[in-house]
């Protein structure tokens, strides 16, 4: 691989943003939902409070630039604070990069 080709970052669209988003509060929600029940069973165990309590400290009640949750959401969906987002996005940049290298079928060219 050429240098120039390791250092090219896919670009995010708004539509996968908004997809990131909705993705990140959905993992942060079912992270959540898991360590609570798991809490419930166990009440001694701290590390699943522990674990709530992080998750919940990532969740921001409003935010206005979260648009397709704001049309989805009738008072269960999670909205992710920014840097929960950028670590989603970051983590789909990487995933974009060594997927371009790995298939010549990309699956934004087929859509």
């Amino acid at each position: 691989m050429s240098s120039t080709a390791v250092n090219m970052k896919p670009e995010i669209t708004d539509k996968e943003m908004k997809s990131l988003q909705y993705l990140s509060g959905f993992v942060l929600h079912k992270m959540y939902k898991k360590f609570k029940i798991a809490s419930r069973k166990n009440l001694n165990n701290n590390y699943n409070l522990q674990c709530c309590s992080i998750l919940h400290a990532c969740k921001v009640e409003t935010d206005e630039s979260q648009t397709l949750i704001n049309v989805r959401d009738r008072g269960g969906l999670w909205r992710a604070n920014p840097k929960i987002i950028d670590l989603f996005v970051q983590c789909e940049m990487f995933f974009e990069s060594k997927h371009q290298f790995l298939s010549p079928h990309s699956p934004s060219k087929i859509l």
